[in-house]
């Protein structure tokens, strides 16, 4: 009885740790390169320039974020009913 315990205990080890390693290993078989899946809009649209305050209460601007993604979101912030429940999302 003691015998099945240990070996059945050593399957499910083995088992994860094999899970584990293949787990690892895939993530090193992925591309150098990054793959970005959206469209390249440059010269398309105007620049984004912008002075805002963030949730910080620091002025931020566009140059803040030169290079990277940005993403605006616009809340309305005089509907009483659904607003507030986007805003907070």
């Amino acid at each position: 009885m003691r015998t099945r315990f240990w070996r059945q205990r050593t399957k499910i080890i083995s088992a994860t740790l094999t899970l584990i390693a293949s787990l690892l290993l895939t993530g090193c078989l992925g591309n150098d390169e990054e793959d970005w899946n959206g469209k390249n809009i440059s010269g398309l649209m105007p620049e984004l320039e912008f002075d805002l305050i963030n949730s910080q209460g620091e002025l931020v601007s566009g140059s803040d974020y030169s290079g990277r993604v940005r993403m605006l979101f616009f809340g309305f912030t005089s509907c009483p009913d659904v607003c507030p429940t986007a805003l907070q999302k």
